[in-house]
């Protein structure tokens, strides 16, 4: 399946685990497609010769389409930030219907994750879809919080500001936050009818997993205290890990992400309701009275892996195909999704993008 030698141990660990072998299968099936495919595509070369005007046609509808497109993208970019509008009573908020992602400009998205974003608002119609950029995730903090803005510009890369950040708009709008590499398989409203305040997902079978909780699919009620524990471990990061080089060594993951993630999960669970209620305290005097926490405990459920996590890069099987799907060398249709992740709503491709960026 070309994984490479130095890898062969881990094949045979996982092999001997309970690996899903619906992704070994996928792999080998696709990977035979894609050969049959390789020979149709040569027949349908002298074909498309013969289509010549047919096709000009067709290239020149997709360009008109990109082109707009486009126009919107460039329209958008200049425009005041636009935030959620939600409801200020009762207390029990219903959830609200909207959907927040980040990217670092909103007119130069990569292909792939324009097209899965699109997924998440074709099946998503009934929600309002918000993208914001670098400019828009400070503007935010700036304009609400201003108390963590020293915090928020002395961060060393990007990566650890979009983390921080996505917090911060669960905390205020609630909602459902989506990294761009996440497609949605399914409608996520259905999710959203339990009595819980905060939905998290699981990644793999091993709770102990520092990552084990990612930061990649969120959702939330608004003025959950949930979130005034993660901040308080964000300023706890801070001002502990002094300085970029610090900072840069410890890594996004542990400082904004997902391990960040999961200690406040862990920590908001243990039962050490008083050592969590002065934690969020210190976190809420900031706040103006219309953005103190409700005053209740917030319910989290924690969802099954398959749900929103089916792919996990830190399995090495997962991990081949998530390369295969993400470099294009296998593409998957909504057959081989459907077979693949059968009871999902949302699948990650875990692009990790931010270790490719300066």
């Amino acid at each position: 399946m070309g994984i490479p030698r130095t890898r062969y141990a881990d094949v045979e660990r996982v092999l001997r685990s309970n690996l899903n072998l619906r992704y070994v299968a996928g792999v080998v099936a696709l990977r035979a497609l894609r050969k049959i495919g390789g020979l149709a595509a040569r027949i349908g070369a002298v074909a498309r010769r013969l289509r010549g005007s047919a096709r000009n046609v067709d290239d020149r509808s997709v360009a008109a389409k990109q082109s707009t497109i486009e126009l919107q993208l460039h329209r958008d970019e200049g425009e005041a930030l636009r935030i959620p509008i939600i409801s200020i009573s009762p207390a029990r908020r219903p959830f609200p219907r909207h959907i927040f992602q980040t990217w670092k400009s909103k007119t130069q998205v990569p292909e792939d994750y324009t097209r899965w974003s699109e997924s998440v608002k074709i099946r998503n119609a009934n929600f309002e879809h918000f993208l914001w950029d670098d400019f828009d995730n400070r503007q935010f903090i700036a304009d609400y919080y201003p108390w963590f803005l020293a915090i928020y510009d002395a961060y060393p890369r990007e990566i650890y500001r979009a983390d921080a950040v996505r917090y911060f708009f669960l905390y205020q709008f609630g909602g459902v936050y989506l990294d761009m590499d996440t497609e949605c398989l399914e409608p996520l409203a259905p999710l959203f009818d339990s009595s819980a305040d905060v939905w998290l997902g699981r990644l793999g079978n091993d709770a102990d997993f520092p990552h084990s909780i990612p930061n990649a699919i969120m959702a939330s009620r608004p003025l959950q205290e949930f979130w005034l524990l993660a901040m308080h471990y964000l300023v706890e990061n801070a001002t502990t890990t002094v300085g970029s080089h610090a900072q840069v060594l410890a890594g996004p993951e542990a400082m904004t992400g997902s391990i960040l993630l999961k200690k406040t999960y862990d920590t908001y669970v243990s039962g050490q309701r008083d050592a969590v209620r002065e934690m969020i305290r210190r976190v809420a005097v900031r706040f103006p009275a219309n953005l103190r926490p409700a005053p209740t405990v917030s319910t989290i459920e924690l969802l099954e892996p398959n749900c929103w996590y089916p792919m996990n890069w830190a399995n090495v099987i997962d991990d081949q195909l998530l390369w295969e799907i993400r470099n294009n060398t296998i593409r998957l249709g909504d057959r081989a999704k459907r077979w693949l992740f059968p009871s999902s709503y949302l699948v990650t491709y875990w692009g990790h993008s931010w270790k490719e960026a300066p």
